[in-house]
């Protein structure tokens, strides 16, 4: 009993990256479990992030819950164990790793790495030791994607395909190590083997047929990409997943290469979890007769000069004007308006010229309103109202201070927490259904409370309450049907939002454990 009592309590730190198996969680926490055993702790808190990188802070949930922990003051351990330096994070940045390991000493949470050949005493031998683990793990980061990057380019230049879905007309082919054909890959499928490789061909005849029409249309009668989509949407033939045509998706048929057999690749890179950039001409990946063309050269050619007739060049006042007669049209503004206004600028455009949608609707008089921080479809609007007026009673109820931002679609919280509002419909397509988010940009939520329509887009039928890191940096985020990582912010009804939202700390969100879904009547 003296034994057990004299035993330190501490949590443990697991992270499975993709690099090496031997990291799995499991057999990091058989080593930790002997280390604890030898060394006096006892574990009494878990902390697992599974299959993230340790580049970034960013993503790494149970790193972040267990640094809130520590630096709350109440953790009810004194030491964190962790299996060696690289399982800590491979930060480029040397400097960020010990930071996160001085925060926590300097809360008295010391961190032990149990695998490492040198005691984290604080001795000098010790410290050296540690940043050079510490610059040996962001290095082998960089070894390793620059190899990747590498062996990516051999290949694409071979003609295999390196990652993503099919384009529009094509199905991808999966080739063993001998080039034998293996199967066809469905949408989401993936290659067995390191040695298997992908390719392209020609898909069903009625894609082909559709691409081959697009290229006619465009080089023999000279129609813009705009008036393409319609027509093909009039003729109600369906695009990639089943989505209705817009103008972007019968650019991208008419600009990429791939039609007439030829590969490319590295138009653009984002190497370590950067951001992506866009790679000149010279440093692309060029494979012509990688795969069987759809259509001849001259028609490619052709479409392209028929392209560069219909381009117009808009100035600031016409970009602008343009704004302001949608406005004075539909009474708001929106990037749906603009996408879809008939022979005007696109949304690439605006966004290239202006900066940011926010600040063309400055310009054309237009101020945000309710909602529009956050995508809402059209007809659901009345559903988020009443989702946004339940959950400001039910705050208010709890004790909660709560105002609403009338500019935005969000609730403020005690002066700190700003809660944002939306609603989802249900989408159908021949893959698979989802529901989709979309946040406007410099929408500083800290939370957003989703709720997904059901299938019929008559009721709201389950709630989320996703904190905004679970946002990439597009503002955009889906749920699957089938279900995703995001269960684990599911709300069992939104009685509980008031506790879910507690100090920022999403304590009480739970998985979806087969219980009811939320009423409807929210």
């Amino acid at each position: 009993m003296d034994q057990q009592r004299a035993l330190i309590d501490a949590a443990q730190y697991v992270r499975m990256s993709t690099d090496k198996q031997v990291y799995s969680t499991a057999n990091q926490m058989a080593a930790i479990a002997s280390y604890a055993a030898l060394n006096g702790f006892r574990i009494v808190r878990t902390y697992a992030d599974e299959g993230r990188s340790g580049l970034h802070l960013k993503g790494r949930d149970a790193l972040q819950d267990m640094l809130r922990d520590v630096l709350s003051g109440e953790p009810n351990y004194q030491a964190v164990l962790v299996y060696d330096v690289s399982r800590w994070g491979r930060f480029q940045d040397a400097d960020e790793s010990a930071h996160y390991e001085f925060l926590c000493r300097r809360a008295g949470v010391a961190i032990h790495y149990c695998a490492e050949l040198f005691e984290n005493d604080g001795s000098l031998a010790s410290t050296i030791m540690k940043n050079v683990r510490r610059a040996m793990a962001g290095e082998f980061s960089r070894d390793l994607s620059d190899k990747v990057y590498q062996a990516q380019c051999r290949l694409a230049a071979q003609g295999f395909k390196m990652g993503g879905s099919a384009p529009y007309g094509f199905r991808r082919v999966m080739l063993d190590e001998r080039g034998a054909f293996k199967c066809e890959l469905r949408p989401g499928q993936v290659k067995n083997y390191r040695s298997d490789r992908v390719i392209l061909v020609p898909g069903p005849d009625d894609e082909i047929a559709t691409v081959k029409r697009i290229y006619r249309l465009s080089g023999e009668r000279g129609l813009t990409d705009r008036r393409i989509a319609e027509l093909l949407n009039r003729a109600k033939i369906q695009g990639t997943a089943g989505r209705a045509w817009t103008r972007y998706m019968v650019r991208d048929v008419l600009t990429s290469e791939r039609y007439i057999g030829t590969y490319v690749y590295n138009r653009s890179s984002s190497k370590l979890g950067g951001r992506k950039m866009l790679n000149p001409p010279t440093d692309w990946i060029r494979c012509e007769g990688a795969f069987e063309a759809i259509v001849p050269r001259r028609a490619f050619d052709k479409a392209q000069v028929a392209r560069g007739r219909n381009r117009h060049i808009f100035t600031d006042k016409v970009l602008i004007d343009h704004a302001k007669r949608l406005l004075e049209r539909d009474g708001k503004l929106s990037s749906w308006s603009i996408m879809h206004s008939s022979n005007g600028p696109s949304l690439s455009t605006y966004r290239k010229r202006f900066g940011s949608l926010e600040r063309v609707y400055e310009l054309a008089g237009y101020q945000l309103g309710r909602f529009d921080a956050v995508s809402v479809g059209r007809g659901l609007v009345h559903h988020a109202v009443g989702l946004l007026e339940a959950a400001s009673m039910l705050l208010r109820r709890a004790g909660a201070q709560v105002y609403e931002e009338t500019e935005r679609s969000g609730l403020i919280i005690n002066d700190g927490v700003w809660l944002g509002v939306t609603v989802a419909r249900y989408i159908r397509s021949p893959n698979e259904n989802y529901w989709r988010i979309t946040l406007r940009a410099g929408a500083g939520f800290d939370f957003v409370l989703v709720g997904l329509m059901n299938p019929a887009n008559s009721a709201i039928d389950r709630l989320y309450l996703l904190p905004r890191k679970t946002f990439p940096r597009c503002g955009k985020t889906t749920f699957c049907e089938r279900g995703s990582r995001k269960e684990r912010f599911r709300l069992l009804d939104l009685s509980r939002l008031h506790s879910a939202i507690g100090l920022l700390s999403g304590k009480e969100m739970v998985g979806d454990d087969g219980l009811e879904p939320p009423a409807s009547s929210v």
